[in-house]
């Protein structure tokens, strides 16, 4: 799956929904492409890290991107 653009408000939800339906396909396994973000708000972060728990592989991202997932999220104000 490729997302483009940004992961933001409504569409976290979008893309949970529709990567759990993907995934409840029996012997699926996804990558999820993000070569065309541009931006990841916080809930769109926390969405990506519990994507990667159940399985799917999040290919092709930005160094920012990366750092985001791997980091702790500190940097966002309380």
């Amino acid at each position: 799956m490729r997302v483009e653009g940004r992961i933001v408000s409504e569409w976290v939800s979008v893309l949970e929904d529709e990567c759990w339906r993907l995934l409840q396909e029996p012997s699926r396994r996804l990558r999820v492409d993000l070569s065309a973000m541009t931006f990841v708000g916080r809930r769109g972060v926390v969405a990506l890290r519990w994507l990667t728990t159940e399985g799917v592989a999040i290919v092709n991202s930005a160094e920012f991107i990366d750092a985001l997932l791997k980091g702790d999220g500190r940097w966002w104000p309380n």
